[in-house]
């Protein structure tokens, strides 16, 4: 049997689904960037409140988004 893998890209944004605990993972697909939509580079930039997450949709922005979400936790 041949079993082929199916890769999909969604586009950049997209709600992929959650992790445990409920946080949101999105894609980070930056090839299917709308240029009008993202022209400025702090459209780039993850809050939540006043606390900057990152540079969406990045792994580390997801770190500091799940360790904000569920312990409070802030970097400086």
């Amino acid at each position: 049997m041949n079993v082929k893998e199916i890769i999909r890209h969604e586009p950049f944004g997209t709600l992929l689904g959650y992790a445990p605990g409920g946080v949101a993972i999105y894609s980070s697909d930056y090839s299917s960037i709308d240029k009008e939509d993202y022209a400025a580079n702090d459209s780039f930039r993850s809050y939540i409140g006043n606390e900057y997450m990152g540079h969406k949709w990045q792994c580390v922005e997801f770190a500091r988004r799940f360790l904000y979400l569920h312990y409070g936790v802030v970097f400086y």
